[in-house]
């Protein structure tokens, strides 16, 4: 008796559309970064060129979801570069969630209540005079206890991370920090997101303790 193998359905390929979708996207690049531009005419250069990286970001990863879906036909580069300006403005980052704790986010600033405020911190006496983050609808109490988390925190950091919280904390942009750091622009939009992880795993064990 001879077995007869089954035959396995073929996997199933890319077609020609799926696999060149990059290539017409470049093709709407220059109307997005064109739209982008004019959308954030009114921010300082440095932070311009940030969020226009931002919305190509965005309009990539937009453009790769409808190819998926199969509606690549509605992918145009004006709806497509508005709702990514609106991602931008709502504090919504390409590969990270909006984050409600993360005094540093404009997110948590605009979703909180929060105001960033000048520190009036004085480094000779290494003493903070006012704390840059009031919550308007906290209660005194909670306002005290953020106070405390926020010097805690700060306390955990090495004196150069510490340094660069104070400043972009404190409302300074990525270029003033990086004049008065003495670094690069990009070691400083490196230090923010590592500022952000460390405060989101500080206050991952602060409510680890107070669960406990």
């Amino acid at each position: 008796m001879i077995a007869i193998a089954p035959i396995s359905s073929p996997a199933p390929r890319r077609t020609n559309t799926q696999n060149n979708w990059q290539d017409r996207y470049l093709l709407l690049l220059p109307k997005i970064r064109l739209i982008a531009r004019c959308a954030f005419r009114k921010l300082p250069a440095e932070e311009r060129e940030d969020a226009i990286e931002e919305v190509i970001a965005n309009t990539f990863a937009a453009y790769g979801r409808l190819v998926e879906r199969g509606k690549e036909s509605i992918a145009y580069a004006w709806p497509l570069s508005r709702y990514a300006v609106a991602q931008y403005r709502a504090g919504r980052r390409v590969g990270s969630s909006l984050n409600v704790h993360d005094v540093l986010s404009p997110n948590c600033q605009k979703r909180n209540g929060l105001a960033s405020r000048s520190f009036s911190y004085c480094h000779k006496s290494s003493q903070w005079e006012e704390l840059a983050v009031e919550d308007r609808r906290a209660t005194p109490a909670d306002v005290a206890a953020c106070r405390l988390d926020f010097r805690a925190w700060l306390r955990g950091l090495e004196r150069a991370k510490r340094t660069a919280a104070e400043l972009l904390a404190g409302g300074a942009t990525t270029m003033d920090a990086a004049q008065q750091l003495g670094l690069s622009q990009s070691r400083v939009s490196q230090l923010r997101r590592e500022l952000k992880e460390a405060w989101e795993q500080f206050q991952g064990e602060a409510k680890e303790v107070a669960a406990a």
